[in-house]
Parts: C-alpha cells; structure tokens; sequence
C-alpha cells in the first residue's frame, strides 16, 4: 500500500519523523467523512437525506489531487494539478487537507471518531446561522473535532484540529501560523464542551523526493503531512474551581476511569459520533424488507447506482439515531442521555467483527473506527448483459441478425446497473431489476445444431 511521510512537532508519545500506509478506499473513507456536511445535519430544515452526488464530489476532489490513487504504490501529486486554474487547485488542496487531518488522527492520535465541527455545532444549536449570513461572525475557526479514549500520553482525550492543505512545503510556515489564530475563534457551545482539549494543527502538502527514483512518475511530489501540538488556550480548570451540572455523575467517571473527564468524555464522543454518522444515516434510504444490508447482517447500508460504492452504519446505532435523534440535541438533559446510550453501543461494538463481516474483497472495504463502512466497488463494475461470440465473417443469410447485434451492442454499453463482490446483488436504492442474460445465435449455428439433433435420432 502507499505510504505517507509524516513530520510531527510538540508531540511526547510519537515520533518526530515516520511513516503510515493506507489502501485508497481508507483514503476515500476519510474523503467522504470529515468533509463539513453541516448542512445535512441540521435537523431545523427538512433535508430527507445527504445526496450521494455531494459525496461523490469529495471523492473526485481527492482523486483529481493524487495520482492514479488505486495503482499507484506512491501518494503523489496528480501530474496535471499545476495545470488547474487557481481555484480548481485551493479546493482539491482543501479536501485534501482535511482527508488528511482525519487519516492522520486515526493512526497517530487514536482518534476513535472525527467530525467537522460544524456538523456538531448543527446538532446542538437551537438555531444554526447560515455561513452566508452577513450577521455570523467573520472569523475563521477550526475546521474538526475528534475523541480517543487511549491518549497513550497525549495531552487529553479531546482534540480540537485545524486542517490545512498546501500544495508545496513552502507554504507550511504561513499555514500554521493562521492555524493558530483560528484556535481563538471557537463557537461558545464548542468551548462548553471540549474543556481541555488538545489543539492540533495538521498540513498536508507536496514535496518532491531527495531520492531519484527511476520510473515515468518519479517527477511527481510525494504527499506528505506536518502534525503540530499548540499548547491550548483554554487548560482544564482545577478540580476546586468546576462547576458540578446536574447531568455529570462523578460516581460513575471515578469508578470507570479515574477522573471526571472520562465521565464527561463519554459524553463528548457520543455527540460526534452521531454528528459523524447522522448524515449516513439519512443517505441510507433502502426498502423496509431489505434494511439489512446485502453485504453484511450487521450494518444498514446503501448502493450509489452510479458509482456501485457502498456505505453502511452499524445496526445497533443506524437504529438509534433514526429513532432517538430527530430533533437537535439542545436541552441537555436529553444530549447526555441519547450521545451516552450512543456510546455505550459503540463500546460494545467489534469494529474487526464488522469488518469480517463485510462479504466483500478486503482490500475495497474499510471500517473507520467509528463503525462506518465504505465498499470501494466502482471499480468492479459490469455490465449486466453478455452476448456471445459471433461469426466474424459475413454471410447474405446473417445479414438480418447484424442490426439486431449492433443494437444489442449499443444497449449494453449504454445499460446495465454496477454490481457488487462476486456471487451477491447489489440493491440500487429500491429498484431491483432482473435483467437476464441474452444469447443470440446465427442461423449457421442454429442449422447445425438441427443436424447435431437430427443426427442423434438416427
């Protein structure tokens, strides 16, 4: 698999300089997860679902910036990025950015779940003010949230990260340092809920490779990330100046844990792992009779028709979002019960169990820790008509069948749905069309067989 080259800086418990492999559905999974889906999370405005087509554009932008994603072993610059108009190249820079900034917090940071901020700030305002709105503040803040429950040394279980995309090294410097001004600008529900947090600053950029490697891509800058601790601007207050809810049990943290942070932790991680997966949930729109998933009897999912790539969530928490999260989570009462009981199921769930689960090739499925599935099957795709070889040569008496098989031709270049792993059917959101395979024979064949049968009479 291709590897990536990271620099991290402020860190204790990781090192200075390494590298981590990720297959190219990994990379999508993250592409189509993290990207600011606020505007489907917003449960004041009737949005039935998240389309499809709005995750599709995320996993173009991610493959229009890295060249040949699925076959090449190196993560490189796409060959024609210099060629782009400058706001072709600012928007493939972004997506890459926080594709990044996501894979990198799974693998370096822990990170159990990650989510763009805006999408939680949705979940939990009364009322969410449209970015456009000349009356919402003007300055920039962080772009993503995330949860781990193992720090392994690390400054906190909570991360508040800033996700910057360059497409050269030399832009690192000014990138983080307008990074660390956008740690200022946090909206006030974010701050009541991400006390202590550690604030991380991730870039991704292009740099071409010191070593000369002979091979026609060899030219290209390789992707690379820089991960930097900044020191936060909020510390956790001390234990005698907390202000105790009435919705935090320190009982029950102290037991499990140790602290009340953990207590509350549970809390946060449940709020994002819901803010992640609720714009899944209601893309997820299969026929009652088929809820559970073609692919595995432990998720919810559904089939893109246009692409064949498939998304699930998990059983236990599709259920409980479609039930329990149909309004914004703003009285407090009901967000500590319903991201606590969210939680608690994703504790009990085995992320591996979903993934061996999963009746597809392997290297086209991936599990993100939080449960979310991606099936990368766009590139198994088939027509679902065959014909059989023909004469090549022509014949006065086959010259009435040529139309019919050109026309056939036509058809099954033009038709046919994506299909799935070998041996299952994938469901195209509700429709289920049967489409047997056609045979055509030529009337030499079908002369001979006559003789063949006559023959055997005899």
């Amino acid at each position: 698999m291709p590897q990536l080259y990271y620099t991290t800086k402020k860190f204790e418990a990781i090192p200075k300089k390494g590298r981590e492999s990720f297959s190219a559905a990994e990379v999508l999974a993250h592409a189509t997860s993290v990207g600011d889906a606020s505007i489907y999370s917003d449960l004041n405005y009737d949005y039935p679902r998240r389309p499809l087509i709005n995750v599709e554009l995320r996993k173009y932008l991610t493959r229009n910036g890295l060249e040949n994603l699925y076959e090449n072993k190196k993560f490189q610059r796409s060959h024609y990025f210099d060629f782009l108009d400058g706001s072709e190249q600012s928007a493939i820079s972004y997506n890459l950015g926080m594709t990044q900034c996501a894979m990198m917090a799974t693998r370096l940071l822990n990170a159990k779940v990650t989510v763009h901020l805006d999408a939680v700030c949705a979940l939990i305002r009364k009322n969410n003010p449209n970015k456009n709105d000349k009356s919402s503040p003007t300055r920039k803040k962080p772009d993503l949230l995330a949860y781990t429950e193992n720090p392994d040394g690390l400054a906190g279980v909570k991360f508040i990260l800033e996700a910057k995309g360059r497409k050269d090294k030399d832009n690192i410097s000014g990138a983080i340092h307008e990074a660390k001004k956008q740690f200022s600008s946090i909206p006030k529900e974010i701050q009541e809920i991400s006390e202590g947090a550690q604030e991380v600053i991730s870039v991704s950029y292009f740099e071409k490779d010191a070593k000369k490697i002979s091979s026609s891509s060899s030219h290209l800058p390789s992707w690379k990330n820089y991960l930097e601790a900044v020191p936060p601007a909020r510390p956790p207050k001390p234990e005698n100046e907390k202000e105790h809810t009435k919705h935090t049990d320190t009982r029950t943290s102290s037991a499990r844990n140790g602290s009340s942070q953990a207590d509350d932790g549970d809390e946060f991680a449940g709020l994002l792992l819901i803010a992640q997966l609720w714009p899944f949930v209601q893309m997820i729109s299969t026929p009652p009779e088929e809820e559970r998933s073609r692919f595995s009897e432990l998720l919810h999912g559904a089939v893109d028709p246009r692409t064949g790539d498939y998304f699930g969530v998990p059983e236990e928490i599709y259920n409980l979002i479609k039930k329990k999260v149909k309004t914004p989570l703003v009285d407090t009462g009901k967000r500590e019960e319903v991201t606590r009981e969210a939680w608690e199921i994703w504790k009990n769930l085995d992320v591996s169990e979903v993934k061996k689960s999963v009746k597809a090739s392997a290297n086209k499925t991936t599990v993100l820790p939080s449960g979310l599935t991606y099936i990368n099957l766009s590139r198994n795709a088939k027509s679902s008509i065959s014909t059989t070889k023909t004469v090549k040569h022509s014949s006065p008496r086959d010259s009435r069948i040529k139309p019919a098989e050109k026309r056939l031709r036509r058809n099954s270049k033009r038709g046919g749905k994506p299909t799935g792993a070998k041996g299952l059917k994938t469901s195209t959101r509700g429709f289920n069309r049967k489409q047997q395979p056609i045979t055509l024979i030529t009337q030499q064949q079908a002369k001979r067989k006559s003789q063949q049968i006559n023959s055997n009479h005899k």
